[in-house]
């Protein structure tokens, strides 16, 4: 690949992490350069871009972000025989058939968690199994099938 094209390959994964291999080839194509998917990869490889599975985090408002550095904030100093006595509680979700569709981001090593390689992720679509569980110092508590939706009540 020239030097042009590869600049213009790596801007576009800079604007658009999650643009695939073939969508850059049309894209090069556009502008008149053939090249195959293979040396889009290994150009990209070579300047430390990797096509990798983006981490996935719950997708948290503004609200839940403040309460969350809050209660940090107010348990800083809190004695670990404090901790000993609290037990953490949380749901997941399964899915019950296939799973997920793969995508992939291009990015550089390290930068797993900058905003732009997550994929937030929302809990509770229809089709899954919800499990909830608890830990405490001591040990993992049981695990839970919620039949329905989590709420006050349930919990």
């Amino acid at each position: 690949m020239t030097p042009r094209a590869q600049r213009r390959v790596s801007n576009e994964v800079k604007k658009n992490p999650r643009v695939t291999a073939k969508d850059l080839k049309k894209s090069l194509e556009l502008a008149n350069i053939s090249v195959q998917e293979s040396t889009i990869c290994k150009t990209l490889n070579n300047k430390g871009v990797h096509d990798r599975t983006p981490r996935r985090k719950p997708l948290l408002s503004n609200k839940n972000i403040a309460e969350c550095l809050n209660f940090v904030k107010e348990h800083l100093d809190t004695p670990q025989q404090y901790w000993e006595n609290v037990l953490w509680s949380d749901e997941t979700k399964i899915e019950l058939f296939g799973r997920n569709k793969q995508n992939f981001i291009w990015r550089k090593k390290g930068t797993a968690y900058q905003h732009q390689n997550i994929i937030p992720t929302v809990k509770y679509v229809e089709g899954n199994i919800r499990i909830w569980a608890c830990f405490a110092a001591s040990g993992p508590g049981h695990l839970a099938i919620i039949e329905w939706k989590m709420n006050s009540q349930v919990y």
